[in-house]
């Protein structure tokens, strides 16, 4: 009689488990070029960046102007920036590349991957010599 009463109860306690596992399990951080949120309103025409974003993979969500947001990471070349979100998913067609976005703040000159289709103008970056 002991033995049936405990696994009566094993079996509700398993099955409340299993359903708190499928739907509290956060989903992986994004990968560059899937849509993200910035945490703050934006102006139009700007370049803004949120960091640390941790809805992406890279740790960042970039906007340019009024594009849409998107996941980003740093890079040393284009090749760290392809491969990720496929180009029919409709936010990036053009793909991406690895720029400076920005000259400002604690993005200013890094490169990032940026979308072809949003390109900022390119950032006045001072070279040392």
């Amino acid at each position: 009689m002991r033995a049936r009463t405990i696994r009566s109860a094993a079996i509700p306690f398993i099955g409340s488990l299993l359903l708190l596992a499928a739907a509290g399990c956060p989903s992986s951080p994004a990968p560059v070029g899937a849509p993200c949120d910035l945490g703050v309103p934006t102006s139009s025409g700007d370049v803004t960046i949120s960091s640390p974003a941790l809805d992406c993979a890279g740790g960042v969500c970039l906007q340019v102007g009024t594009g849409p947001a998107l996941c980003s990471a740093e890079c040393g070349s284009d090749d760290d920036c392809v491969g990720n979100v496929p180009r029919s998913a409709g936010t990036c067609q053009n793909g991406f590349t690895c720029t400076a976005a920005t000259s400002f703040g604690m993005y200013a000159c890094r490169k990032l991957c940026v979308c072809r289709d949003l390109l900022p103008a390119p950032p006045l970056c001072e070279t040392a010599l």
